[in-house]
């Protein structure tokens, strides 16, 4: 596919507006990215993980669209923290180029996966049938795992769509690599509360706005704030905007740039 055609054109302006969208959460930003590549593609399953250790470790999170719950999904994430030994595609994907999407049969033989822990307890029960997917590595080695599903056991890709995929997904990983911020320990292990009330402190909301928002009472949400205070290590709201500001400032260095495929 060329990358004059409106496909491609549409997925470049709408993953750069994703990736250039301010203070956006990390979460947010790949729910956004694959919701935006499921509706370009017109697949029935879009996902992808993030491995901010590389694919060789737990993914620090993950994202499908599909014909399941929110709940029914997060299997998608459970699977992604399996051990390699039980990832088979993803050993496969880290012994290759990254840059590349590929079709499983390029990466597996179809007796030896349906073998695999990852078929029988997870591909299998979900439903899933062929699929293609590649692997992305920012220059810190984080690394993004895109992958388009067939639903069915016996369901294929149309060649259309892999190709769309092909052709879109380094856009979509440069749009992530731009937007995804490594997080200091102490965003990543608040419990979803004190999350909610730091992103809608972030967002510029107000306290009584926050507890309308979150439904905690004023004073929740003021205990909630002075422990941010605390993990942050700020005396005050503007100091942890700033210190969030200089996270979200960090994002278009050298750093969060794709690795060349190959």
């Amino acid at each position: 596919m060329q990358h004059n055609t409106a496909v491609v054109r549409e997925a470049i302006f709408r993953f750069g507006q994703i990736s250039t969208t301010p203070m956006l959460r990390n979460q947010l930003v790949l729910r956004r990215l694959v919701e935006t590549a499921a509706e370009i593609l017109e697949a029935e399953v879009v996902g992808a993980a993030v491995y901010e250790n590389g694919i060789e470790h737990a993914a620090r999170a993950a994202c499908v669209i599909g014909p399941w719950t929110r709940d029914e999904s997060q299997r998608f994430l459970k699977q992604s923290q399996w051990s390699i030994e039980d990832r088979v595609l993803a050993v496969e994907l880290a012994a290759r180029p990254r840059g590349v999407m590929y079709r499983r049969s390029d990466l597996i033989e179809e007796e030896a996966f349906t073998r695999s822990r990852l078929y029988q307890d997870f591909q299998k029960p979900m439903g899933l049938g062929d699929q293609a997917l590649g692997l992305f590595q920012r220059a810190d080695g984080a690394e993004l795992l895109v992958g388009v599903n067939a639903v069915g056991p016996q369901a294929e890709l149309g060649e259309q769509t892999v190709e769309r995929c092909c052709a879109i997904a380094p856009f979509m990983a440069q749009a992530w690599a731009w937007a995804w911020i490594r997080e200091p320990d102490w965003m990543q292990n608040l419990k979803p509360q004190a999350r909610r009330v730091l992103d809608h402190v972030l967002e510029g909301f107000d306290d009584d706005q926050i507890a309308e928002l979150t439904g905690l009472t004023y004073h929740s949400v003021r205990a909630h704030l002075k422990r941010l205070f605390r993990e942050a290590n700020v005396r005050s709201r503007l100091h942890l905007m700033q210190a969030c500001r200089t996270l979200q400032d960090a994002r278009m260095t050298d750093a969060a740039e794709i690795v060349a495929a190959g």
